[in-house]
């Protein structure tokens, strides 16, 4: 079994010695001059022998001293070199996301480059998915999922708010085609499956309960709805941010 001194008094009398100063070396380590004058005297009293020679205005080190400090700063250039070696090949921490396709798209992966930024170690993997959560396969560690209500059994955090609008490309607004519900009659109303709100709860919503459409288009990502509505096919209804 090693019977090592304490570390902290090692560490302490090694930036000491270097200096050939109680000061400068508490200036290096973040303490009190008393403190490492404190952790010294703890190392000589462990070791049994001094380790400086302390004059009224002058350090320096005994024989002992001058011994000890040849092994130990060695040692420890040796292990700081390691451990930097060892930190620079860990393998980064990993964060698994799951999220829907278009969410992923159009909100989440413009952030990425500044959560990297902010988080360098952290590795950040993608998967898209409109299921249920299911946190027993570990196939991630987050989902984002639109939801009214937490999800039992889970760690809900609310951190965005839906707000639901019917979008169009401006062409299909000129001349007052769109000015009132009601003249969404004359357009063609485009569906996903995964919409958060179906056209006939919003036009519930907008006094137009009975509205006849004569035209629809349906579409089984949100993110071919949102760009049939880009070209000029339609009306769509979506989440404002992701408009």
């Amino acid at each position: 079994m090693r019977k090592l001194p304490p570390l902290n008094a090692v560490r302490a009398f090694e930036a000491a010695a270097r200096h050939i100063s109680f000061t400068k070396a508490a200036k290096e380590l973040f303490v009190t001059h008393g403190a490492v004058s404190k952790q010294v005297a703890s190392l000589e009293t462990w070791l049994g022998t001094a380790l400086f020679n302390r004059a009224q205005s002058q350090l320096s080190l005994t024989d002992a001293g001058k011994t000890f400090l040849a092994a130990v700063t060695p040692a420890l250039d040796r292990i700081a070199i390691t451990s930097m070696q060892l930190l620079e090949h860990t393998e980064p921490t990993a964060l698994r996301i799951s999220a829907p396709p278009t969410f992923t798209m159009r909100w989440l992966i413009p952030r990425i480059s500044a959560f990297q930024r902010k988080r360098g170690g952290v590795e950040v993997k993608l998967t898209t998915s409109t299921a249920a959560v299911n946190f027993e396969d570990r196939i991630y560690d987050v989902a984002i999922r639109g939801s009214n209500q937490p999800i039992p059994g889970m760690l809900s955090v609310p951190f965005m708010t839906e707000t639901i609008v019917p979008v169009c490309h401006p062409d299909l607004m000129e001349n007052g085609q769109l000015d009132y519900p009601k003249l969404l009659a004359n357009h063609t109303l485009i569906s996903y499956d995964t919409e958060p709100m179906a056209w006939s709860e919003w036009l519930s919503m907008a006094s137009q309960p009975d509205l006849r459409v004569f035209h629809s288009l349906q579409f089984e990502q949100m993110y071919f709805a949102l760009q049939a509505a880009a070209e000029g096919l339609g009306v769509v209804l979506v989440p404002l941010f992701l408009w």
